[in-house]
């Protein structure tokens, strides 16, 4: 049964015949074999072999044509039956036989069904199975035969890899693999590296970078050889060749998680590190050439690259007004009034050009585009950090790449002190030539190098006649020898000869000439020439042989009218005094009282008159020298307490408060002329009272500067009076001088007593200051130096 089965499974499978036919040949069979059985009365063994024959169907069709071809066959055998029984076709017989039939069938077919749904899951499953391991085989066999190739490749990989690889085992301390970039690194070949000691491996290692590397090594092994550890140093190797190496290293474990192997990938990294010293070389010098440059070095950048193809005006606004400074170096910095270069890298190019896109630099960037973007000792005005302005000597270069200017580079010089000094040369040069004095330059030999227009106008000499020519000064046989010998030697001695002589021009007019000649000495401090300035003084030596004779006959005239008025007044002063003594007398008679006032009026008029007359003669005689001091020793306590007794009573009669003040005890005697010194403190108490209507007047008298032998005395008076203006200090001292205003106007004196006053403090090698204000009083204060009496 199993080989028909499988026949016709084969059958099937082959397609000989399809599952149509074998339905209608079924049914045909099926009716065939019902007559067959009707005939023979083989009734079992035809329901018999319709279940073989349902199971035959259900197994090789499907369920839906075992159904349908067993409804048929039921329905067919049915009507056989009732033909032959001839019964009615609708009766309940052919009814019963149907259903019998269908039910025997059904149940049939679904047990076969079931059966074969079973049977057909099992061998399905079985042959899933079998085609999964066969592909399992191949799919095994596949992938060693591909690990053996990738394994082949993957060792000529490694062998042939141009970075270094070492694999170590750490158990054995043995080599397990090394390509050949590792053996050419090292210079070994397989074989030679294999029996290399280990003092060998560390000749093999920089002496500088052991002790580095054994610590790399030892901390590695401590942390448990961490992952993707790195370590660069450098060997020596075979032949001497030193190598830097940069080395990745990781392990391999075991499954128990232990360290079995170091893998080490060595990366010979000696040009780069050649490439990298070179390159850190070149910008050691090129930092060093910036730092330690004399000159100001810098980078300017622009916010964006310039179109060099803009119309020039776009150019040069986009240059002045986005362009900054991007590096530079001190030098840089400190011209424009900075420190450091951090503190001016930022800074605008507009800034340094003074904010203003005037002609001048306007001028300066449009010169730089036309030079196309090179600027050759280009002289700019620009302004350092606090707008002074600088000049500074330019030379740049600008950077262009596509059409588009990115950058440029400049080295300049401040020249500011250049030019101040050319234009203070300039300003010499045109003082020089415009000067009222001749000017002439000579060398060390006193020959003349130039001469300005002055000196020929003076001489009569042209600039051509004297160069290399002596002055006349210093002609042999024009100038006197004691005089030439006398500047010879003035010079020599590094001074400056000054001097008058008689000079005398090319048409032979004799003039007097005021001459200076002066060494003019290098920065060695050595003299290299002579500057010799001379000025025709005929006229001023004309005006002062005048002025002398007219002195002269002033000082004749002078002596004549003092003599006279010192005669005068003391032939006046004789019959003064008689007409004092008569109104004395007249106030002892018996007056009534517009008799008295007359005779009060009578006698001040004459003490004033007196006064007048004393002072005239003082001054007199201090003019001609005709006053001796005669030094006597006095106590200043004693000599203060006469002062204020004369003066007390004049005080209380303008209600004024007078007093003398000492800073010491004064218990000692000094030496002076008490009657000139009383002359110099009555004139300044005196014009005090007088010109105080309120207030007070105060005299001290203080010690200063005591020694042994000497004493410094000052004599300050101050009041409350009117004052004096600061502007009128000058001429307070002169002779017959009067304050004229409104003040003063009303006060009476012949103006010589502050002049006494003057010439009795210089008589007696003192000093005079004064200290006034206006309105709210004045302070005279004399310093007289004194000898202590022994």
């Amino acid at each position: 049964m199993l080989k028909v089965s499988e026949y016709f499974d084969n059958y099937f499978a082959r397609g000989k015949i399809n599952k149509f036919t074998l339905a209608v040949f079924v049914y045909l069979l099926i009716v065939l074999l019902y007559i067959i059985d009707y005939v023979t009365e083989g009734k079992l063994i035809f329901t018999l072999f319709y279940v073989i024959i349902a199971i035959f169907v259900t197994r090789y069709l499907n369920i839906a044509n075992a159904i349908v071809i067993s409804v048929l066959a039921s329905i067919s055998t049915a009507y056989i039956d009732i033909t032959i029984l001839n019964e009615d076709l609708f009766s309940p017989y052919y009814y019963f036989n149907l259903l019998t039939r269908l039910i025997v069938y059904f149940i049939v077919i679904y047990l076969t069904h079931t059966v074969q749904k079973r049977e057909s899951s099992l061998e399905e499953k079985i042959k899933i199975r079998t085609l999964d391991l066969e592909e399992e085989i191949r799919q095994r066999k596949f992938k060693e035969s591909l690990l053996i190739e990738s394994e082949e490749k993957y060792r000529n990989l490694l062998t042939n890899q141009p970075i270094a690889l070492l694999r170590m085992n750490i158990s054995t301390n043995k080599v397990d693999f090394a390509n050949q970039e590792f053996l050419r690194q090292s210079g070994y070949d397989a074989t030679e590296y294999d029996n290399l000691k280990d003092e060998d491996y560390i000749n093999m290692i920089y002496p500088d970078d052991r002790e580095r590397l054994f610590n790399f090594y030892k901390e590695w092994a401590t942390s448990g050889f961490r992952e993707n550890s790195n370590i660069s140093y450098r060997i020596i190797n075979r032949y001497g060749k030193i190598l830097w190496l940069n080395t990745y290293l990781y392990v391999d474990r075991d499954k128990n998680g232990n360290p079995s192997f170091i893998n080490q990938l060595c990366i010979d990294v000696s040009d780069q590190k050649l490439n990298e010293e070179n390159l850190f070389k070149s910008k050691e010098r090129y930092e060093s050439f910036i730092k330690n440059s004399n000159e100001g070095i810098y980078r300017i950048e622009f916010d964006d690259p310039i179109d060099i193809s803009l119309p020039k005006e776009e150019i040069i606004k986009q240059f002045f007004f986005t362009g900054y400074i991007a590096e530079c170096n001190n030098i840089f910095a400190k011209t424009y009034g900075f420190k450091l270069a951090d503190e001016i890298v930022g800074i605008q190019v507009s800034r340094l050009m003074g904010d203003s896109l005037n002609d001048e630099n306007y001028k300066t960037l449009n010169n730089f585009i036309e030079n196309n973007y090179i600027a050759s000792n280009e002289i700019t005005e620009e302004y350092d950090k606090n707008w002074r302005k600088i000049y500074i000597s330019n030379n740049s270069a600008g950077v262009i790449k596509d059409g588009k200017l990115l950058r440029v580079w400049g080295i300049q010089q401040n020249i500011t002190e250049l030019r101040e000094s050319q234009d203070k040369i300039r300003i010499l040069s045109w003082a020089v030539e415009q000067s009222p004095d001749a000017i002439v330059i000579m060398d060390t030999q006193f020959n003349i190098q130039y001469s300005n227009p002055k000196f020929s106008e003076i001489s009569g000499y042209s600039n051509s006649e004297v160069i290399n020519k002596k002055p006349f000064i210093m002609l042999l046989n024009e100038s006197p020898k004691e005089l030439r010998e006398e500047i010879v030697n003035t010079l020599n001695s590094d001074n400056i000869w000054t001097g008058e002589y008689l000079n005398r021009t090319k048409d032979g007019e004799n003039y007097w000439e005021f001459a200076i000649i002066a060494p003019i000495k290098n920065e060695k401090n050595q003299t290299t020439n002579y500057v010799y300035i001379k000025r025709n003084i005929s006229e001023r030596k004309r005006f002062e042989e005048e002025l002398i004779e007219s002195r002269l006959k002033a000082e004749d005239a002078n002596k004549i009218k003092s003599e006279f008025i010192a005669n005068m007044s003391h032939e006046i002063r004789t019959p003064m005094n008689g007409i004092l003594g008569m109104i004395q007398l007249l106030e002892m008679t018996s007056l009534d009282e517009e008799q008295k006032d007359l005779i009060e009026t009578v006698k001040y008029s004459s003490d004033l008159l007196l006064r007048i007359i004393n002072d005239i003669l003082d001054f007199s005689k201090l003019e001609f020298g005709n006053v001796k001091l005669s030094y006597e020793p006095f106590y200043l306590r004693e000599f203060g307490k006469n002062l204020y007794g004369m003066f007390e009573i004049a005080a209380k009669n303008k209600n004024l408060a007078f007093e003398v003040i000492y800073n010491s005890d004064f218990n000692y005697q000094i030496k002076g002329d008490t009657y000139r010194l009383n002359q110099i403190l009555i004139n300044l108490i005196g014009n005090s009272i007088k010109f105080t209507n309120e207030g007070f007047i105060k005299l001290y008298i203080l010690e200063k500067n005591k020694t042994a032998k000497k004493v410094s005395i000052e004599f300050i008076v101050v009041d409350t009076g009117i004052g004096i203006p600061s502007e009128k200090f000058e001429i307070l001292f002169d002779s017959f001088t009067q304050l004229e205003n409104t003040y003063t106007k009303k006060y009476t004196g012949t103006g010589l007593g502050l002049a006494i006053v003057k010439k009795l403090t210089d008589l007696m090698k003192g000093n005079i200051s004064i200290k006034s204000e206006v309105g709210k009083g004045s302070e005279f204060c004399v310093k007289i130096d004194f000898e202590i009496s022994q």
